[in-house]
């Protein structure tokens, strides 16, 4: 994943079902397996596919017809990108000037 893209919410939730599987998945697959989660429509879910594919967190195979999607990143990858921008935003990028409050 490049340095500047991360991940929203959504596309994490979208990660986790690709990172969950053990071979490609399909577009249907995802659609199924968070529409147990949320009432999102295939049409969100490919967009966030496409989102993920552009953002290289996502690589996918064409197998006929159909998009085989898989991790382009690993999770931790993921974790440390977030980690990062969450130290980056919240306190300056250093640790150092957080002041502990009782």
């Amino acid at each position: 994943m490049a340095k500047q893209s991360t991940i929203s919410d959504a596309e994490w939730e979208v990660m986790e079902i690709v990172w969950g599987s053990d071979t490609p998945i399909t577009a249907n697959e995802v659609v199924d397996r968070l529409g147990k989660k949320h009432r999102w429509s295939p049409r969100t879910v490919k967009s966030l596919l496409n989102r993920l594919v552009k953002k290289r967190a996502l690589g996918f195979e064409t197998e006929g017809k159909r998009y085989l999607y898989f991790p382009g990143v690993t999770r931790a990858e993921c974790v440390r990108s977030r980690s990062s921008s969450f130290v980056a935003s919240v306190f300056g990028g250093r640790l150092g000037r957080c002041w502990h409050i009782s």
